[in-house]
């Protein structure tokens, strides 16, 4: 019996053997797993499902943000009001903004940060401008008195406006501003309540296309020739306690900016898909009409600045880097 048992013993133990090696591999393989796990990086971001924010829309969707190590959260915020609420409660942290919002911000005390730029206002490749409807012949600034315009109340689409106006001679005080939601305004053009719009695309060149809106000029040129538009922006505290996640947050942007330049055509599905617009017609416009940068130079931001203090939206400019992070990518 004692030999029998040895001769069986004999012949299990290479099975025992790797049915132990198997488990500890196994063990093994769990516990790096949960290790994975465990590093990655919690991120809860705010940014609309636009054009301006393509590279944004990018890394996430085309994993950017999960090659380094992100554990993505995202989150469509209504307006201004609700993402100042949700980034002061820690509920998102980082949002994208506009700029003009973003130096609004700061000069009311809110220490915002740019960590990292979205697009930007080229006139070459102008992404919105000021049309009228195609019965009217606004030929010049004077001709927009005592017509409806409607722009982003107290945004930069307003202050560009105004700035125009008086840069040629008109007074805009004579404007009936309203605000009207771009998806209303080729309709309210078409029905006359309203004479002329700052409008963006995709509705700038389908109603430019079909003739149901008319040009009339590029009035973000009263800026600037190129200015960055918008951005993603963290509070300095929160920038601060997360120097890891920052960086790795530009990093990701990073990448993604650079394969959007690389890679136009294989981003229109991606865009179509976040936008829900056709591809079709996204494709007469983007890319063409959508100019970024991996880097972000400072008259870019400056400039915005001090047009904004001239036009008296803020009570005074400041240097450009009271809004940036050290770890944009600003040119030198």
């Amino acid at each position: 019996m004692k030999v029998f048992l040895m001769g069986l013993f004999d012949r299990v133990r290479p099975r025992i053997a790797n049915c132990l090696i198997l488990a500890a591999a196994s063990l093994c393989l769990s516990s790096v797993a949960q290790a994975d796990e465990a590093a990655k990086l919690p991120l809860a971001i705010s940014s609309a499902p636009i054009m301006p924010y393509t590279n944004g829309i990018v890394a996430a969707q085309h994993g950017f943000f999960a090659d380094q190590g992100f554990d993505l959260s995202r989150k469509v915020l209504a307006n201004y009001s609700v993402i100042v609420s949700a980034l002061a409660s820690g509920q998102v942290e980082v949002v994208t903004m506009s700029i003009d919002s973003l130096i609004r911000a700061h000069v009311n005390g809110l220490d915002w940060k740019l960590l990292y730029q979205t697009d930007i206002y080229d006139s070459g490749n102008a992404d919105a401008v000021l049309v009228s409807r195609p019965d009217l012949n606004i030929a010049s600034a004077k001709d927009l008195e005592g017509k409806s315009v409607a722009v982003i109340t107290g945004g930069i689409s307003e202050a560009a406006l105004r700035g125009w106006m008086s840069d040629n001679g008109a007074d805009f005080s004579k404007v009936r501003v309203l605000e009207v939601p771009f998806t209303q305004i080729i309709g309210a053009l078409q029905s006359k309540t309203l004479d002329a719009a700052h409008i963006v695309e995709p509705f700038m060149t389908v109603s430019l296309g079909n003739g149901s809106t008319k040009f009339v000029v590029k009035h973000l040129d009263s800026i600037s020739k190129r200015f960055m538009i918008s951005g993603f922006v963290a509070k300095s505290s929160w920038i601060a306690e997360n120097p890891e996640k920052a960086r790795r947050f530009v990093a990701a942007m990073n990448a993604s900016t650079q394969f959007v330049l690389d890679h136009p055509q294989d981003v229109l599905p991606i865009l179509a898909k976040e936008t829900r617009i056709d591809q079709a017609v996204l494709s007469q416009f983007f890319p063409q009409h959508y100019v970024i940068s991996t880097t972000v130079r400072p008259e870019e931001i400056q400039g915005v600045i001090d047009f904004m203090a001239r036009q008296k939206q803020i009570d005074k400019g400041f240097d450009y880097r009271e809004i940036v992070s050290d770890y944009a990518p600003v040119a030198k």
